[in-house]
């Protein structure tokens, strides 16, 4: 049987961490994601239905698989949750902020993004791959960075070994059409 990766928790990877774990958790169950984002109600006293047997299923699932992946830091915050969705909604406060945190770090990341540049020693691939690192946070914290300025940046900061085709991408004005690849 093939066991899954749950991707852990840590301070520095709240936004990739968050969404891997909704890619993980929908592939549990259909419903486990619903359930994660709406939060579970606990069914009327009696009887339980086949339906609300599945759904408390589901959530008892999404919670386990939740609380797996935290630190004893992270669990330490969320200890005193008793539904998933408040799990959920507790960490994205306390590690992704408020929309003023989350567009004064856009702000900061785009300077940084602006800023970057090529280390001694780096190649093109992983001067590319720490870009597009920044862009993820950026994107992540609610701003805004499309291909094209991604490609400039690129093209701005190659070697000038590569002046001549850098030239020939700016004089045919195709940088609007090129991918990252």
């Amino acid at each position: 049987m093939y066991k899954r990766e749950v991707p852990k928790l840590n301070k520095d990877n709240f936004i990739v961490w968050q969404s891997r774990m909704k890619l993980h958790i929908s592939g549990i169950l259909n419903s486990a994601l619903e359930l994660m984002d709406n939060g579970y109600i606990e069914p009327t006293p009696g009887p339980l239905t086949l339906d609300q047997l599945k759904d408390r299923h589901a959530y008892n699932i999404t919670m386990m698989e939740l609380v797996s992946t935290y630190t004893d830091v992270e669990f330490e915050d969320i200890k005193g949750c008793t539904t998933t969705k408040t799990m959920w909604d507790k960490l994205t406060l306390i590690y992704s902020g408020d929309a003023n945190v989350k567009r004064a770090r856009a702000e900061s990341l785009r300077g940084r993004f602006d800023d970057m540049k090529m280390k001694e020693g780096e190649n093109i691939v992983q001067y590319t791959n720490r870009l597009k690192e920044v862009v993820h946070a950026i994107r992540a914290s609610g701003g805004t960075i499309n291909n094209e300025t991604m490609i400039r940046n690129i093209l701005r900061i190659l070697l000038p070994v590569y002046a001549i085709r850098i030239s020939a991408i700016h004089e045919t004005r195709a940088t609007s059409n090129l991918t990252l690849d």
